[in-house]
């Protein structure tokens, strides 16, 4: 449960931890090369656990933001917690990868590169399926620069 330092409790602060518990979940389902699996869950979960972490430590006032921006666009599937944890993860995911740390070679990912492509690209194919993102937008926007610095890292 989230409570602030102040004890109260958030409503749409509690669907991000729910939303973020079930993509916990759903990342097991991610479809990879053999080597990639093995690195999924665990990288997943580091991810996720981060952004647990400093959930829990917003204010009242960022939990009440967050609260603001989730209820004034109900229907926006920008604006909705799962929204909040695939973007989280489609950054976090595309720094690593563009940070030549999970590289074999320049432009070849190691099996703990392409567990975090995956993660990546789960996220982003997530977000087309909800409408949140057209397919040209996101490979155009957020898949073809990581694929650049991929290629030119390692």
């Amino acid at each position: 449960m989230f409570e602030n330092l102040f004890g109260s409790k958030n409503p749409a602060v509690e669907r991000l931890l729910a939303t973020i518990e079930q993509v916990r979940s759903e990342l097991s389902t991610i479809k990879a090369h053999e080597a990639a699996i093995l690195h999924i869950k665990s990288q997943g979960d580091a991810l996720l656990d981060s952004l647990v972490r400093v959930v829990k430590k917003w204010s009242k006032s960022k939990a009440a933001e967050f609260e603001s921006v989730v209820n004034s666009s109900p229907n926006d599937p920008n604006c909705s917690p799962f929204a909040y944890v695939a973007n989280h993860l489609i950054h976090a995911t595309g720094d690593l990868l563009e940070s030549g740390h999970h590289h074999i070679y320049r432009g070849v990912l190691a099996p703990t590169g392409q567990g975090y492509e995956a993660i990546l690209k789960f996220a982003v194919d997530s977000m087309v399926r909800k409408g949140a993102y057209s397919r040209e937008w996101a490979d155009a926007e957020l898949l073809a620069p990581i694929r650049r610095g991929i290629a030119t890292m390692g």
